[in-house]
This record gives C-alpha cells, structure tokens and sequence, in this order.
C-alpha cells in the first residue's frame, strides 16, 4: 500500500490540508472510503463526468442526509476529482510499462506512517539518526515486500536519512571516526 492510490496515510493528509469537517471523514470512514482509490470508485469511474447535482445528492447521503456547507462541500469535490486523477495517473503509469524492476517512490505521509510503525514494533531498538534508513532504503524494502521477491541490497545502498538529508554518500555503520576514541569498534 505505499501508492498515494492505496495510502491511508496519504489520504488522512490530504483530507486535512482540504479541511474537510472531522463529521464528514468519520462518516466517508464509516461507508469505508479511507483511501483515494476508495473516493475515486465511490461515485462512478474515474474520467467519467459526475454531475454537480450528483456529486451533491452523494455527498449529502453520506452526511447523514444534510446537505454540507459550500466551503466543505468544494473540499469534498475537489478531493474527490484528485482522487481520480491520482488514480487515472496510477494505472497509465502502470499500463504504459513502469518497470516494476524499480521502486516507486513514497509519498512523504506513508514513509512517515511506515517508519512510526518501523518504530512501535521493533521496541528496544534505536532507529533514530544514523540508524534511522533513508527513504531510499525504505522504498527499496516496500518495493520487495510488494513484489514478493528478496533482492540483495549492495552496501552503498544503505545510507541513514541523516546522510540523505546531508548529502553524504557514506553508508550506514561505524567508522572509527565516528566513534569518537571508543576502542573496539569496527
């Protein structure tokens, strides 16, 4: 689930950037549209036209029959139509041969969403600064895990989202200069 298709996380960001009233959210959660591959199928298909009257009649349904403001309304719509062009770019990008040798990359919210999870179920260890991988690693593990195929992921490879962020081209680990006069430490 790391597409922006398929993301929850994703879509709780978008959904909060758009301001959409928390009542609303619950209820599209509650009628299961928790991502935007939900929201794009939820009234027709994609690249299908969907009239305003019917985009409302849909909206006010879900609202527990109660038409919504005209400023949560407009976030509601225009969620919705990115909704459908996050799906439509998806599956172009798919039929036109994104090769599937290559990790796709992560939206911000789900690598973000993924490494809280990293986080809570490898309790005891440190995965902060240099042990914190970068988001290339992390995609690179996605990418593995969603294509079910165990490739071996050379050293240099292996960077910390510190080095990432600073640029450095060093891999993860310790060098004795990093050790600051520890003895012992390869």
């Amino acid at each position: 689930m790391a597409s922006a298709v398929d993301s929850t996380a994703f879509f709780a960001q978008r959904r909060k950037e758009y301001a959409i009233p928390q009542e609303l959210i619950d209820r599209l959660e509650a009628q299961g549209v928790t991502t935007m591959g939900h929201l794009a199928f939820s009234l027709g298909r994609p690249g299908q036209d969907v009239d305003d009257a019917d985009f409302v009649r849909w909206i006010t349904r879900i609202n527990n029959n109660v038409e919504p403001p005209q400023g949560p309304l407009a976030s509601a719509r225009r969620l919705h139509f990115e909704a459908e062009v996050v799906v439509t770019a998806s599956l172009k990008a798919s039929i036109e041969g994104a090769s599937d040798s290559q990790p796709k990359k992560i939206t911000y919210a789900e690598k973000s969403s993924r490494m809280q999870q990293v986080k809570r179920e490898l309790q005891g260890a440190v995965v902060e600064g240099v042990l914190e991988p970068s988001d290339e690693v992390l995609e690179i593990c996605v990418h593995q895990y969603e294509t079910r195929t165990l490739q071996y992921v050379e050293a240099a490879k292996c960077t910390s989202r510190d080095m990432e962020l600073t640029g450095k081209a060093a891999t993860v680990g310790f060098e004795y200069a990093d050790c600051e006069g520890e003895q012992g430490v390869p």
